[in-house]
């Protein structure tokens, strides 16, 4: 796909909407963007947008959970090197979106790097960015030491305009999982209750 971003655009820097408009060949080129929320505040907020760049990290993000998927079920990686090669996955995941799409934040940077300070593998955040969570790959000897470390980060003192929001209970924040097989296609024809109408 990068090959592709490489092919599609000629200008790979930032660009103006007038720029865009006359490489991409459209009077208006936020019209694809117009079922975004706020695409109007980033169209008055922003003289040049920077499209190469976005579209390289749409297609990386895009390929890691397959690169991810594939590293789990290679039998011939022991877990050792599965669980390293899936922690490199996650910390380029969080700097592509750092760098490449600048949705994640000053907190979530910090909160990452004191998860691979604290033992992770790696660690990422996960949802919408500019906010909300991060994930990260432990390995159990050293979870209680990341809970830790990730309690006293949430509940150290901070300047009032760099206050954290945290639940009343800081462990219904703070959790270990296992992973497991996520979402899947499921044919039901060779299930013991289905029947072919």
């Amino acid at each position: 796909m990068g090959e592709l971003a490489e092919k599609t655009f000629s200008n790979k820097g930032s660009m103006t909407v007038a720029q865009i408009s006359e490489e991409w060949q459209c009077a208006d080129p936020f019209v694809i963007a117009r079922f975004v929320n706020h695409w109007e505040a980033v169209r008055d907020t922003n003289e040049t947008l920077e499209l190469y760049i976005r579209a390289l990290y749409i297609f990386s993000e895009g390929q890691r959970p397959i690169d991810f998927h594939q590293i789990c079920k290679d039998s011939s990686l022991d877990d050792e090197t599965k669980s390293k090669r899936l922690g490199e996955i996650l910390i380029e995941g969080q700097r592509s979106s750092n760098e490449e799409y600048d949705c994640s934040s000053p907190e979530l940077e910090e909160l990452c790097a004191l998860a691979i300070a604290s033992g992770a593998v790696g660690s990422k955040f996960s949802g919408a960015g500019w906010g909300g969570c991060s994930v990260s790959l432990v390995h159990k000897d050293k979870l209680a030491h990341l809970l830790q470390n990730m309690r006293t980060y949430y509940t150290k003192a901070r300047p009032d305009d760099h206050k954290l929001e945290i639940p009343d209970n800081i462990e219904t924040a703070l959790f270990e999982t296992v992973p497991g097989q996520g979402a899947c296609i499921i044919d039901p024809s060779g299930l013991a209750w289905f029947q072919e109408a």
